[in-house]
């Protein structure tokens, strides 16, 4: 069912990539992961940048830590980590991307999309440019009310454990 719900019934077409690109299915092999990899290397093509600078183009070293700090702050050792493509990545044992992170402060969470109007409550946003069921939220709080704003760590923290909770339970669907 969760499987459904994340591909929203539709097929997801690899993305023609030039053959210096590397492809990030290979160290990511989950086929969940193709709609988010077909966005990344569309966007690399359609910001013209080039190949030898898919490993090294990366968010601002700060974001990377935070990032890591909190991908790994719920108690699970086995999370997949790289970077590629200008983003960090984290995943779940079996390759499932349940997190990313861009720029100087934005942190994707892949969530369900019953869970979206919740998240979005909590400082999360949507956004078309993005591929579906990714919810941003920003480092530091930008967007968040209240308390909300003053715990943004926790409140990212939260939302990405639900994630990984919910990429690991795809794992047990038939």
């Amino acid at each position: 069912m969760f499987q459904r719900i994340f591909r929203r019934n539709r097929t997801v077409e690899p993305v023609a990539t030039n053959s210096l690109l590397p492809d990030p299915m290979q160290q990511f092999p989950n086929p969940e992961n193709q709609e988010l990899f077909s966005y990344l290397i569309s966007n690399w093509q359609s910001q013209k940048l080039p190949p030898e600078k898919v490993f090294e183009s990366s968010p601002h070293p700060e974001l990377i830590e935070l990032f890591d700090e909190l991908s790994g702050a719920f108690g699970v050792r086995d999370i997949k980590k790289a970077t590629i493509y200008g983003k960090r990545l984290a995943a779940t044992s079996d390759n499932l991307v349940f997190a990313w992170a861009q720029g100087m402060r934005a942190i994707f969470i892949r969530l369900q999309p019953g869970k979206h109007a919740e998240a979005l409550a909590a400082g999360g946003r949507l956004d078309a440019t993005y591929p579906p069921n990714w919810v941003e939220f920003l480092a530091g709080g930008t967007r968040m009310a209240g308390y909300n704003s003053i715990a943004w760590r926790s409140v990212i923290l939260k939302w990405m454990e639900i994630s990984y909770k919910d990429c690991i339970g795809l794992r047990n669907q038939p």
